[in-house]
């Protein structure tokens, strides 16, 4: 049952440009221990692959990417506001995010020195591109 005054039937919202979409600067941080606490980027929507058994992959398409500047930039005030300790690079798959590799590195570099470590949601096995070193490094703290 829809709620009064709801408008149906209810559309999609699709944004072509992420760079210039709203992102939360200050994120909502819980009072409460949580699993996967820690500050998310979302890097991109859609994915490239087009697996016929994914219904996301179907929906959120065309790919759309955030810049690897406006990704720092969201970090840089994310972290500022919230005080955690963990970046997660969030997207269907980040593997595929065209620019994965020098934004990785340029996170790492800006934040590895500050003991905040940056982790990935979604890795495919078989994402060629994707440089072992620099993953793991991304996901070691300092000591």
């Amino acid at each position: 049952m829809a709620s009064p005054g709801a408008q149906l039937p209810v559309r999609r919202t699709y944004v072509r440009d992420l760079d210039s979409a709203h992102y939360p600067h200050r994120p909502l941080v819980p009072l409460i221990e949580a699993v996967q606490d820690r500050l998310t980027l979302e890097i991109q929507r859609g994915c490239t692959q087009g697996c016929r058994f994914c219904q996301a992959g179907i929906f959120y398409r065309p790919v759309r990417e955030r810049t690897p500047q406006r990704l720092v930039e969201i970090a840089a005030a994310g972290l500022a506001a919230s005080g955690w300790s963990d970046v997660s690079l969030s997207s269907l798959s980040s593997a595929d995010y065209s620019q994965i590799e020098p934004l990785t590195r340029t996170l790492i570099e800006g934040l590895y020195p500050h003991r905040i470590s940056v982790s990935f949601s979604s890795l495919r096995v078989d994402a060629s591109a994707w440089n072992s070193r620099t993953s793991s490094r991304a996901c070691a703290r300092p000591a």
